[in-house]
């Protein structure tokens, strides 16, 4: 997830706002969960489910926000 750069690209100002911070917070789950699930036999099954369910959110969190603006005409300064 690349957000200043596709921020910076598209000529809109270098700030995060609510829909990047929940994404950045989701890719951190999903990493989270990913670590930790070897540490545990019994739970390691659900946390890779989780960490795969989380990230294919963090994912579609990024293409909701960032796509329109990648896809459309660069911002005037």
């Amino acid at each position: 997830v690349r957000p200043r750069t596709s921020l910076g690209h598209t000529g809109r100002p270098l700030t995060a706002d609510h829909k990047t911070t929940l994404i950045y917070l989701t890719a951190n789950a999903a990493a989270l969960a990913r670590v930790v699930a070897p540490t545990t036999t019994e739970l390691q099954p659900a946390l890779l489910g989780a960490s795969a369910v989380l990230w294919s959110l963090a994912f579609l969190g990024f293409a909701f926000a960032y796509g329109p603006m990648l896809l459309s005409r660069r911002v005037a300064k």
